[in-house]
């Protein structure tokens, strides 16, 4: 029997919970990554992502967050600022018996307050309306020596892409990868305090 499709779920593609959905509340602006666009990130993190303290920074469905756990991450940080996903994220972990911490609320106020934590990861996936840049400029405090943050954004219907036009970007991180897969571009950056 097929598995009718749920627009509010999400399948987790590879690690230990390969195949698991995930469901998640019903709230505008989550959009989560698309499978295709997962592959290639955690293509791009396969020899990171073990054993990696990461940040879920603008949680949503929790689809990076829970594909980071299941390929085999140390832990995984979810912020979100709306209470229906911090609970579902919550009630899925501990269905799960993650290695998670959930936390509510406002993802910039949060990182501009006192570090209580490094990353290895930092995955981020905002509303496409929301700045980047000032998340960005505040991110180094939060990452390992050499850490990584995955960026995703939506597709310019300009020929310009985020990454390469704001050459600022690239004075704090250097462009590991980049990709665009159709309504969305997305690419990796490496965090080095040498940068």
């Amino acid at each position: 029997m097929q598995r009718k499709k749920n627009k509010n779920q999400i399948k987790l593609i590879g690690g230990k919970w390969r195949s698991r959905f995930i469901s998640f509340p019903s709230i505008k602006d989550i959009r989560p990554t698309p499978i295709r666009v997962r592959e290639t990130i955690f293509n791009w993190l396969r020899d990171e992502i073990v054993d990696a303290n990461c940040l879920d920074a603008f949680a949503g469905s929790g689809s990076l967050g829970f594909e980071s756990l299941s390929r085999g991450a140390k832990e995984v940080y979810f912020i979100d600022n709306e209470k229906d996903i911090v609970i579902s994220i919550k009630d899925y972990s501990k269905l799960l018996d993650a290695n998670a911490k959930i936390i509510l609320g406002d993802t910039r106020s949060i990182l501009e307050n006192k570090v209580l934590k490094k990353f290895n990861i930092i995955f981020l996936d905002p509303p496409y309306s929301y700045p980047l840049l000032p998340i960005l400029n505040i991110l180094p405090k939060w990452l390992t020596r050499t850490g990584y943050v995955y960026v995703e954004r939506e597709k310019r219907k300009t020929k310009e892409s985020f990454f390469y036009d704001n050459s600022d970007l690239l004075n704090k991180y250097e462009l590991i990868k980049f990709s665009i897969s159709s309504k969305v571009e997305y690419g990796l950056l490496k965090y080095s305090k040498s940068t």
